[in-house]
């Protein structure tokens, strides 16, 4: 019989310096590879400890080979609209309009088709709004509350 391993998608703003950062290599170095899949979505796709963290999970959007390591023309699309996003919701926050929830919910349908068992927002922020639009899969919020 085989078994199967459970997919978890966890959803991080970047791979900055700091304590959520640090947090996230070690969980991701702790995880039993024999059970789970681990897959992380960085709303940006940047940061020094990008490579530590490839070493036990799935990037989506990164690639460790070096026939790859030019940013996708996909990753580049995203990380720009997500750029736009921070700038203009400021700018429009204060006219009650948020396109943030747009973006989010485009994202969340494409990630979506991953069929991932577990969504976890790994901080408070844009992960946790991203994860809210997800329809498959057990959600979960991991940061300050």
């Amino acid at each position: 019989m085989e078994n199967k391993l459970k997919k978890i998608l966890i959803l991080v703003p970047s791979f900055n310096s700091g304590g959520t950062t640090t947090s996230l290599m070690n969980l991701v170095s702790s995880i039993d590879k024999r059970k789970f899949e681990i897959w992380i979505y960085p709303i940006n796709n940047e940061g020094i400890n990008k490579d530590y963290i490839a070493q036990y999970c799935n990037i989506i959007g990164y690639s460790t080979s070096k026939k790859q390591q030019s940013i996708p023309l996909k990753q580049k699309f995203y990380r720009s609209l997500f750029k736009i996003v921070k700038s203009v919701k400021k700018f429009l926050g204060n006219h009650n309009i948020d396109i943030a929830s747009f973006i989010f919910r485009f994202v969340a349908l494409r990630l979506d088709k991953g069929n991932y068992d577990y969504v976890i927002a790994f901080q408070e922020g844009y992960p946790t709004q991203l994860c809210s639009y997800f329809k498959h899969g057990e959600k979960n919020s991991l940061g300050k509350s």
